[in-house]
């Protein structure tokens, strides 16, 4: 993984970074580790959807190893509809896009009728006097919360599988809720209360385009991870 790309939690000034990935990426990593000589170094490696996290130290007991994946299961059966697909308007899909994929809320100075609440997604307001108020911050969104309501869709339409299901989730730490398709888990399982991540997915295909946004991914029942 690229140093600039690990977030801006993540110190990266002091991290070796290979400027070629490759499958021997990780030999050349540890190679670099054990030269310099420091323990307990940090070793990051991402491939597609899986992060592996390895703290390197000198010590002669067994490592203790940490999976956080899902029981392997069958599957599950879609329908879809025969007929037009989803229709879609390109100056509108590249207008929404890059404010949808950042995941921030508009915040307003407060004003008489404009209260400091985060809106998402980002839009212009009216205060008490009629006027159009565009000069808003932006704020990022928490990436975790919890499901506030939900429902299973079942009847099939085109280029939309089904059944899926959606949910309204209430951000931590935020007074925002945001509707998402529910992923990762078979349609109908998540539970109102359940605890999860907002993750990247393709959510639909409009008119043969690929229309990317947020999930919801509910945290795993205690049990399913090994």
């Amino acid at each position: 993984v690229k140093a600039k790309e690990l977030g801006g939690g993540v110190d990266a000034r002091g991290a070796i970074e290979h400027p070629i990935s490759s499958a021997s990426g990780v030999i050349r990593a540890l190679a670099d580790l054990i030269e310099k000589g420091e323990p307990g170094g940090l070793l990051l490696a991402v491939e597609q959807s899986s992060v592996t996290a390895a703290e390197v130290g000198a010590a002669a007991t067994a490592p203790v190893i940490t999976r956080d994946e899902p029981q392997v299961r069958e599957l599950p059966k879609f329908r879809t509809a025969d007929g037009n697909g989803i229709p879609i308007s390109l100056p509108a899909y590249a207008r929404a896009f890059e404010p949808k994929l950042r995941w921030e809320a508009a915040v307003f100075e407060e004003r008489p009728g404009i209260d400091t609440a985060p809106q998402f997604p980002p839009r212009a307001r009216v205060d008490e006097d009629g006027v159009l108020a565009t000069d808003y911050r932006l704020e990022p969104l928490p990436r975790t919360g919890t499901v506030y309501t939900q429902t299973t869709i079942r009847i099939p339409i085109p280029d939309l599988p089904s059944p899926y299901s959606i949910a309204v989730v209430a951000l931590d730490g935020s007074p925002v809720r945001v509707l998402m398709k529910v992923t990762g888990v078979p349609a109908g399982e998540a539970a109102i209360g359940q605890a999860g991540a907002v993750v990247l997915r393709k959510i639909a295909d409009r008119a043969g385009v690929p229309d990317y946004g947020y999930a919801f991914w509910p945290t795993s029942a205690e049990g399913d991870h090994a």
